[in-house]
């Protein structure tokens, strides 16, 4: 089976052609993919702000207690006298959990139309490119947002 040569200008303008073609039509249809990757955002980084500040709370707990000499003791004493330091653990979350929200509605909003445009371009041997791309594509454009928010 012999490869057929491709212009890679006629490959450009193909994915251009269906970039644009899967482009959301309606602001429905581009709210409705933008916050399924808000609520994915969210999803994750609730679940990593927990874990976050569980490991926090847990170091803080150990920092004042030696694991060799009474070890129970030292421990409750020092969960006790801490309790005034756990709203200081989730210090920061809400700010967390609403960027983590924003910067994957972006990135959802990229991914999907790339995914598709080059799904519809590359050969239907090469299913690998639409997944890889379209998360690069997705990955580049959140992080020029991330980043300028996060750095200012």
């Amino acid at each position: 089976m012999a490869n057929k040569e491709v212009d890679p200008s006629s490959l450009l303008r193909a994915f251009v052609h269906n970039l644009y073609a899967s482009c959301p039509n309606s602001t429905g249809e581009s709210f409705s993919i933008f916050w399924s990757g808000a609520f994915a955002g969210l999803a994750l980084e609730a679940g990593l702000q927990s874990t976050r500040a569980l490991h926090t709370r847990h170091q803080q707990l150990h920092q004042h207690a030696s694991p060799l000499v009474s070890l129970r003791w030292r421990w409750c004493r020092a969960a006790a006298r801490q309790t005034a330091q756990i709203t200081a653990t989730y210090r920061g979350a809400r700010g967390a959990l609403a960027a983590g929200t924003l910067w994957s509605g972006v990135f959802g909003f990229v991914y999907v139309p790339v995914r598709a445009a080059v799904d519809a371009t590359a050969p239907k041997e090469e299913t690998a490119w639409g997944p890889v791309l379209a998360a690069s594509a997705g990955s580049v454009v959140s992080s020029s947002v991330r980043v300028p928010l996060q750095v200012a």
